[in-house]
């Protein structure tokens, strides 16, 4: 027990020193936690102001040392935190909040925000030079893909950088990285647009849509022009692929020919055709063994017993894409044989684009049987026989064996309910080739008929092939229509309106049939059936083409109202209604009169467009509107000019058919080049408002259409026999069955029409430009004094018009003969002109311009120097100097006063070493002036006679197109120009620039005066004078007397002008005279030479205070006397005077 008691104090007493001890601990832990919180907050802000400093000065602090302080002060918080946890005591709470909302504010609101979003901006970094050296190495693929990349994450990513605290920092952020691959970003904006673009277009060509391939297209060529030079070439290279698959795709063409039956071919296209185009004028069938000139489907020529009547037809589908081409009543294939097919250009797509002319050859073999496949009612007393292809009869299939109404002479190859109905006529379904249209006798009952064809051994009805029908009983139900027909109706137009039947009507030919608009009664707006197809007539009935008396279209005199109309049609008399004066069908059933429909009429405020142009053949251009038009049938509202600017012939202007595409027949365009086609405004369309089409120009890239020539004397021999050298209008095809180099294509001759000899074995021939050389192993005998060329043909693949027989003209070196042609006079010393040849020199002391004396005479203009060039099409141009320091500029804007220019012999030398013969007096082209304006005086006035310049004019030699005349044309050194004017009433043209005046007297001053722009001569070309030297002007104003100075008391009077003058002596009152001095005054006294602008001078008498002194010049005694040096003095200021003299 008294041990338990022992330990017991003990442990008191150990519990009593803890306690005494603890109380100084428990302070010290107190201050190491302020002490934590307090380094752990200031290593939070220093993680933040780590890179905030920096970025307030516009620069990046190294992201490693944020990191550095951000983790340290992660470090700090989470050690402060559990400190605080532990030893915070009663200020645990307030320490922590002080560390949550420190670390909240500094680190994750900034520090992170600034980490996340440097991060973010570094990996933007890299992509943007990424994409800078995409460009550098002009990688199209790298390019787009990280144009992509940045689009995305500027559009989607960039709000990284706005999460950042402090302007500054986002401002730098943005500047830095955003802004700046932004910037790189967006020089590819044009770039990739054609890319997407261009790929959009080629996978939709792929798919066939071309309107979206179009649309795809047309954004591509709009930004191809502002896409950067780095990418430009292959861009426009791709552009040109592209393009060129969706023309390919987007031509109209032939895909495929097949000769379905011995009566049938059928024509596939690419592309819907304009159903209009669809004639069988458009198309030919012709086989094997045919004559030339004959044709199947519409029976032109004798072919197998085939009448001239045009009965076939071309019958387009639903889609626009099949043709079915039906023979002619009387034609048919033979079985078997081969087929050909000719579609011809003028068929055409739906937007007008022509087809290219083709020819396709097919075989054809039938060995089906044709199959009788149902019946269908057409009427009361009529149905039609449906076969599986076309068929007629035995007698029909070999000639035109039809009776009257077309009558088949078939009755007997169809038997109604066992002959109970009579058969009366059977006729071919002008809808269907494949069906007949069997009539009977009387009207059939409702219910079941049966119908057998080709009855037991009668074989009539046939295939064109010859086999017949099997006998074939079919069952139809024929229900009796007794509903009257009805009706819709739409506006085509502001006049036209089309009625659309809900089953096949007839409207005859009657004016008790009236279709009305607005209101239906006497006196209303009306159209009468009986001008059914007369579309001359002021309003008209017009059935539509293909709708099966479906669809009729009622074109009215005046335009209809706007808004919705009622349509009516009604009977003028309702009453004994007969087939032959009212609308019926063909179940006899009677539209009941007065029977209406609404349709909604537009005002058309839509001015016409040219939708397409296309060149057809090198006489023909084709032009579509995209509306009916007005006067686009007159010849005058086109002009045509060739690549030179010339005006070709407008012939006529043909609409074709009943479409919006009009036919031009032009002047030849057979030598290709860039013409260009201006349409004028006088063209307007059909509806009230007459909208006026807008002025149109388009240039029309014309291929080489025109056939080559061989030139007058071309065919020359040299004198060994050797060589023979050709001269063709343009280099010729080098390759293929009508090359120019192929030795078959050449025969030598004895005489014209004389006996042919191929050309000798080892014979090779080249072409040199336009000229082919035969190169024989040795010479050609005597008798062989002509060449006969084939059917060759130029570059081009046009050929040579027929065979055509060339004397060989004499020994070659004696001198070529070619055409020279379009000599022009191009500046005031030079003349250009065409040479038919390639050529290797010009010699210039051989040419002269021509005075009509003599060739070469002593007073001709002999050239100084010749250049030339030899163009792509065989020609040479060849261009002469004549101007001289004895001569200068002989010419004017053309030859007038010479006769042309004479070529002495061997004056050109061609690229075969061959010399030319002499040309003489070879005239000047008539093509009108190329010779560009020539700027001469420059000349200062005074107009206002102000002493101070406000004009200067600026002459030229010819008249100036005005409105390419422009005030910022010039400039005038020292002064600015207001206005401009252009006389053209003098001789050559006088340029008057209006200036503003300076504040002191300048008659004497000559500014330098600069064409900076360019001005056009008034001739049709157009003829262009550029930016010119100065030129310093001449000084036209004369000096102006301005006013002197005198005092009271004294004699000594100073004269001041606008300008330094000189002056002899001045007599008084003859050269100058004095009033308003009290007694009287003259000058007595001036003097003879002048410092700057003034003049001193001494009156006879001094004037008196407050004296009115005037001085006057005398005209034009005293006047001339007074000089500048080029003009006297300005005779229309004559008098000065002072006031009041003091």
């Amino acid at each position: 027990m008294k041990k338990k008691a022992i330990k017991l104090a003990a442990a008191s007493a150990v519990a009593a020193s803890a306690f005494v001890a603890s109380a100084p601990a428990q302070t010290d832990a107190a201050s190491n936690v302020a002490a934590e919180v307090s380094k752990s907050v200031t290593q939070i802000k220093k993680a933040y102001h780590t890179y905030s400093d920096v970025t307030a000065k516009g620069e990046f602090a190294d992201i490693k040392v944020v990191y550095k302080e951000y983790n340290a002060a992660k470090a700090a918080y989470n050690n402060a935190k559990a400190l605080v946890n532990k030893a915070g005591g009663s200020k645990k709470d307030a320490y922590l909040a002080q560390l949550d909302s420190t670390y909240n504010e500094y680190i994750k609101k900034r520090v992170v925000t600034y980490i996340d979003a440097y991060n973010y901006a570094k990996k933007l970094e890299e992509k943007k030079i990424a994409l800078e050296k995409a460009i550098a190495d002009k990688d199209l693929t790298a390019a787009e893909k990280y144009y992509h990349e940045i689009s995305y994450e500027l559009k989607s990513r960039t709000v990284i950088l706005d999460r950042v605290y402090g302007q500054t920092t986002r401002e730098l952020l943005r500047k830095e990285f955003k802004t700046a691959a932004q910037d790189v970003r967006d020089s590819l904006v044009n770039d990739i647009t054609v890319v997407v673009k261009l790929r959009a277009a080629d996978e939709a060509i792929k798919k066939g849509d071309l309107a979206t391939a179009d649309a795809a297209l047309k954004v591509a060529n709009e930004y191809l022009p502002k896409v950067t030079e780095t990418f430009k070439a292959k861009l426009t290279e791709e552009n040109t692929k592209v393009k060129a698959a969706y023309d390919a795709a987007n031509t109209p063409k032939v895909e495929s020919v097949s000769a379905i039956n011995a009566k049938q071919v059928e024509v596939k296209f690419n592309k819907a055709l304009d159903r209009n185009t669809v004639t069988v004028d458009n198309f030919t069938v012709t086989q094997t063994g045919d004559a030339a000139g004959s044709d199947r489907l519409t029976g032109a020529g004798a072919t197998n017993a085939i009448g001239t009547t045009n009965t076939g037809s071309a019958v387009l589908s639903a889609d626009g894409k099949t043709v079915i081409l039906t023979l002619n009543n009387d034609a048919a294939l033979t079985n078997p044989t081969t087929v050909t097919v000719t579609v011809s250009a003028n068929v055409k797509d739906t937007s007008g684009k022509a087809i290219e002319a083709t020819t396709k050859t097919v075989s054809f073999s039938d060995s089906s049987v044709p199959v009788a496949e149902k019946v269908e009612t057409v009427g009361s007393n009529q149905f039609r026989v449906i076969f599986s292809e076309t068929v007629t009869t035995a007698a029909d299939r070999g000639a035109n064996d039809t009776g009257a109404d077309g009558d088949l002479n078939a009755r007997a190859a169809f038997v109604v309910d066992n002959n109970a109905v009579a058969v009366t006529n059977v006729v071919r379904d002008p809808q269907n080739p494949k069906a007949l249209l069997v009539t009977v006798s009387g009207n059939l009952s409702a219910g079941n008929h049966t119908v057998r064809v080709n009855p037991a051994g009668n074989a009539l009805i046939q295939d064109y092939a010859g086999y017949s029908v099997v006998q074939t009983d079919l069952t139809y139900n024929h229900v009796a229509d007794t509903n009257a027909p009805t009706f819709t109706a739409e506006a085509r137009n502001e006049r036209t309106v089309r009625l659309t039947f809900n089953k096949p009507v007839r409207i005859p030919t009657s004016n008790n049939i009236a279709i009305r608009h607005s209101y239906d009664a006497t006196g209303a707006v009306s159209v009468l059936a009986n001008t059914l197809g007369d579309a001359n007539a002021d309003g008209f009935v017009d059935a539509v083409a293909g709708s099966n008396g479906t669809q009729y279209d009622i074109t009215f005199a005046t335009p209809l109202p706007a808004g919705q109309v009622p349509i009516y049609v009604s009977y003028v008399n309702n009453t004994g209604l007969t087939a032959a004066n009212s609308v019926r069908d063909s179940f006899g059933n009677t539209l009941v009169s007065g029977t209406s429909a609404t349709v909604t009429v537009t005002r058309d405020t839509v001015a016409p467009t040219v939708t397409n142009v296309n060149v057809v053949n090198a006489t023909t251009i084709d032009v579509t509107f995209s509306e009916d038009v007005a006067n686009a049938n007159v010849a005058t509202n086109y002009n045509l000019t060739n690549p030179q600017g010339n005006p070709v012939a407008i012939n006529s202007v043909v609409r074709q058919g009943t479409t919006n595409t009009y036919r031009l027949t032009v002047g030849s365009m057979a030598a290709g080049g860039n013409y260009t086609l201006s349409i004028s405004n006088n063209i307007t369309d059909t509806s009230v408002s007459a909208n006026r089409l807008a002025p149109y120009t388009t240039t029309l890239t014309v291929g080489d259409l025109q056939a080559p020539t061989v030139g007058v004397n071309g065919v020359t021999i040299n004198g060994a026999r050797d060589r023979i050298y050709i001269e063709y209008s343009e280099p010729m095809a080098t390759t293929g069955v009508n090359s120019a180099l192929d030795v078959n294509n050449y025969r030598t001759a004895a005489g014209a029409g004389g006996a042919q000899s191929t050309l000798p074995t080892g014979t090779t021939i080249t072409q040199n430009g336009n000229v082919v050389t035969i190169a024989l192993p040795s010479a050609l005998a005597a008798n062989q004094t002509h060449l006969v060329i084939g059917q060759v043909a130029d570059a081009a693949g046009n050929k040579i018009a027929a065979l055509q027989t060339e004397r060989l003209m004499g020994n070659a070196a004696a001198g070529f003969q070619t055409t020279i042609d379009q000599v022009r006079v191009t500046d005031r010393e030079t003349v250009t002109f065409r040479v038919g040849r390639h050529l290797r020199a010009v010699n210039e002391g051989l040419i002269t311009a021509d005075l009509g004396t003599a060739d070469n005479p002593a007073g001709d203009i002999q050239a100084q120097s010749a250049s030339f060039v030899n163009n792509a099409d065989g020609t040479a141009t060849v261009t002469v100097k004549f101007g001289t320091a004895g001569t200068p500029n002989p010419f004017a804007t053309d030859l007038s006063g010479f006769d042309g220019i004479d070529l002495v012999a061997s004056a050109l030398t061609d690229i075969n070493n061959l010399t030319s013969a002499a040309f003489a007096d070879v005239a000047f082209a008539t093509d009108g002036d190329r010779v560009a304006p020539v700027l001469g005086a420059v000349t200062t006035a005074d107009t206002n006679n102000n002493g101070q310049l406000d004009t200067i004019t600026v002459a030229f030699d010819e008249d100036l197109y005005i409105p390419s005349v422009t005030d910022s044309d010039f400039t005038v050194e020292g002064y600015t120009i207001t206005g401009v004017n252009v006389n053209n009433t003098v001789a050559g043209s006088v340029v008057t620039l209006t200036l503003q005046e300076k504040a002191t007297p300048d008659t004497g001053v000559t500014p330098r005066v600069t064409l900076v722009g360019s001005v056009t001569d008034n001739s049709p070309q157009r003829n262009a004078l550029g930016a010119q030297a100065a030129v310093t002007a001449t000084d036209g104003a004369a000096p102006v007397f301005l006013g002197f100075t005198a005092a009271a008391g004294s004699t000594n009077v100073t004269l001041t002008f606008s300008e330094p003058v000189t002056s002899a002596a001045l007599v008084d009152t003859t050269d100058i005279t004095v009033t308003g001095v009290t007694g009287g005054s003259t000058i007595s006294a001036a003097a003879d030479a002048t410092a700057g602008n003034t003049i001193a001078a001494t009156l006879g008498t001094a004037p008196a205070a407050l004296d009115d002194l005037t001085i006057t010049f005398v005209a034009p005694a005293g006047t001339a006397k007074v000089t500048d040096g080029t003009n006297t003095l300005n005779t229309n200021v004559l008098a000065r005077t002072v006031n009041d003299v003091q």
